[in-house]
């Protein structure tokens, strides 16, 4: 590859980074970062209770963020700013493994692919979102370079950063612990060659099931609560083969190249490489597909197979690597960023506009009741008494500073949900001149109802804000 081609790729890797991760930086917060913010508002304390009792995570990121805004502010692009911190960390890391493991321009190339990954992956989503994921990604790819040096220079010293990255990974995410899988089969198949320290090994293992004793212990905690599976939206949607397509797309586009007559050679790898990508990548997605049939939908949520992506990368990256002619791979790496751009690149950051919704309620008289469905899954009726409860559910709109009496509404519409709306319009109404409906997509019979009652009740409606988040406000005539 020429220092042309080269900086051609740099260019078309720095375009991807400003269009996926950095244009919708400062756009609106969706529910769940408004989430984060509500867990960190209080300070240390009220975090650390907040991410162990209602987000089902460790305090670990949320903990990082509070301190961060400490400094940062809580602005959007304040909040968003660790998680683009820890993506870019983790494509730094994972050029540096797939130079170690294969070759630099195969590195260059996964990197790439990494950076463009939307949809099915949410690589380019994760960078620009305040939940823990981005930042999870960088600790999961930094533990598998520290494997990979830990193998290569078998100290006590190695093993313990490879540990306390896997921890990292681990207590930002649980769900990421699923990339251990495939770092026991790098280091059970791609190690037949060399051989750790029997005491390393085992010391490292210990210090891994004691440290993670309390993570599993409140997983088990978090299993245990009623509607945890509970989503509201199916979990395959075209979206999620966009990625994939792009990626068969410029496949076809890299193999018509003219070239000669062999136009495919797989470059060298290290040894250990193959089986470390497989527990990587294929393993991870395999495992949740399988419990997303037998158990819930929502184990195949892309925020909790992204652990897996950084391996898929390099697996494209070593595939782009493998066309025999120059001209080919750089063809192949730019359409890949330009589909990715087309497809993804936008100011928005999800259709969710409680930026602007906030606006409108505002723009109401003080006097008027706001009823809001933020969408949570937990918000059932006999729930939303639950400080917690009431502070997910409120938190987009406390974020945007709207100050107005504020009713909660339930997840979704069925008898219980009915009769606690019936109940609450009968004693909240009044004399009420003007009530906001405030409702997120998928709606699931919420708006509907209300708005049946409403007009029942000599109300009439005008649609402020259409889409994602449905604002509409009514007046008695």
């Amino acid at each position: 590859m020429s220092r042309t081609q080269r900086e051609s790729l740099l260019i078309a890797l720095a375009a991807a980074v400003a269009g996926l991760w950095l244009l919708p930086i400062s756009s609106s917060l969706w529910i769940d970062e408004a989430g984060s913010w509500w867990v960190i508002r209080d300070g240390f304390l009220p975090t650390v209770e907040r991410s162990i009792d209602a987000t089902g995570q460790s305090p670990l990121y949320y903990v990082l963020l509070w301190a961060w805004t400490r400094v940062g502010g809580t602005t959007e692009l304040a909040l968003r700013a660790p998680s683009l911190i820890g993506a870019a960390i983790a494509a730094l890391l994972l050029w540096r493994l797939g130079r170690k493991q294969i070759d630099g321009e195969a590195a260059l190339l996964a990197t790439i692919a990494f950076v463009t990954l939307g949809g099915f992956g949410s690589v380019a989503f994760s960078a620009a979102d305040a939940r823990p994921y981005a930042l999870g990604l960088a600790f999961v790819v930094g533990s598998t370079l520290a494997l990979v040096r830990w193998v290569d220079t078998p100290r006590a010293r190695t093993a313990a950063v490879y540990a306390l990255l896997l921890l990292g990974a681990i207590y930002t995410v649980y769900t990421y612990a699923i990339i251990a899988l495939g770092h026991a089969i790098f280091l059970w198949l791609g190690t037949r060659r060399k051989t750790l320290p029997t005491r390393q090994i085992v010391v490292t293992a210990l210090a891994l099931g004691a440290a993670l004793a309390p993570a599993l212990a409140h997983l088990v905690t978090i299993l245990r609560r009623p509607n945890i599976f509970e989503s509201g939206s199916s979990i395959f949607s075209t979206s999620r083969l966009v990625t994939v397509a792009v990626i068969v797309f410029a496949a076809m586009v890299g193999f018509a190249f003219p070239s000669s007559s062999r136009r495919f050679r797989l470059p060298r790898s290290r040894p250990g490489t193959i089986p470390m990508l497989a527990g990587w990548a294929i393993l991870p997605l395999a495992i949740l597909l399988v419990l997303a049939i037998l158990v819930a939908p929502k184990f195949f949520y892309a925020r909790y197979y992204l652990a897996a992506m950084p391996g898929f990368a390099l697996i494209v990256g070593w595939l782009l690597a493998g066309l025999t002619e120059t001209g080919a791979r750089i063809t192949m790496a730019l359409t890949i960023v330009a589909l990715a751009l087309i497809t993804y690149a936008g100011p928005h950051h999800t259709p969710e506009d409680w930026r602007s919704a906030a606006a409108h309620i505002k723009a109401t008289d003080q006097s008027a009741l706001v009823l809001l469905r933020s969408g949570f899954a937990g918000s059932k009726p006999d729930r939303l008494a639950d400080p917690q409860v009431i502070g997910l559910v409120r938190s987009p709109l406390d974020y945007y500073h709207v100050e107005r009496d504020i009713e909660l509404l339930p997840f979704r519409l069925d008898n219980d949900a009915g009769a606690h709306i019936d109940a609450l319009l009968a004693r909240r109404l009044d004399e009420r001149v003007t009530v906001v409906l405030v409702t997120r997509a998928p709606f699931l019979g919420i708006d509907g109802f209300v708005d049946e009652r409403l007009h029942m009740e000599g109300f009439r409606s005008t649609t402020a804000l259409e889409g994602a988040v449905r604002v509409v406000i009514y007046r008695r005539s």
